[in-house]
């Protein structure tokens, strides 16, 4: 009886299916570097490199096909840190003009636009551990004064702000930012208790 029953299972159970190749963003052999996926909408957006570099690129669902959405001439974007903020994305680019900053992509206006340029001039900030929280977009940002420290950018105002600065001296280096329950917890570094576990409400603006 208990043969009979393995018989069965093995049987019933379905077989595994197997993954599909469904963009090859660099044809051919060539590697297409697919990376930081982040759905928005009805499609998959992700970094890529084509023939034209590493720039933003989408899945589109409706018609099976991918399609690069950014084309910087002579130069690479190179997209990073995609997050979904109220149907806009934003992630963290470079071009010459400014550096590597913090950008954001509509899908409804098919533009892709730098919102932020912390250090002016082609000197770059380096945005990076993006997320969408309580209407904003929070990052970890470096800057002269300050070094690497947490900041926000506010989508209706259109500007970024630093929060409150955590070590005085050298760079706090918030990472891991993850929101819950209307709080942003993240992990940091200050002097006198070392690499812990911070929480910045937004509403009191407070680490």
């Amino acid at each position: 009886m208990r043969s009979l029953s393995l018989l069965v299972l093995a049987v019933a159970l379905p077989c595994a299916a197997q993954p599909v190749l469904i963009a090859d963003v660099n044809p051919g052999p060539g590697n297409g570097f697919v990376i930081e996926l982040e759905a928005l909408g009805d499609d998959v957006y992700f970094s890529g490199k084509g023939a034209g570099g590493t720039e933003l690129w989408r899945y589109v669902t409706a018609t099976g096909t991918a399609e690069r959405v950014t084309n910087l001439p002579a130069q690479s974007l190179k997209p990073d840190n995609l997050v979904d903020a109220d149907g806009v994305l934003y992630f963290t680019g470079t071009d010459d003009a400014h550096g590597r900053e913090l950008w954001r992509y509509d899908p409804v206006t098919d533009v892709a636009e730098i919102v932020a340029d912390l250090i002016p001039g082609p000197d770059p900030s380096t945005p990076d551990f993006t997320a969408a929280f309580d209407g904003d977009v929070y990052f970890r940002a470096y800057t002269l004064g300050s070094g690497k420290e947490l900041w926000r950018y506010d989508p209706d105002t259109g500007t970024a702000v630093q929060t409150p600065e955590i070590r005085a001296v050298g760079s706090a280096s918030p990472v891991e930012l993850t929101p819950y329950d209307g709080d942003l917890y993240f992990r940091d570094f200050d002097d006198p208790v070392g690499d812990e576990l911070w929480r910045h409400d937004p509403v009191a603006n407070t680490n």
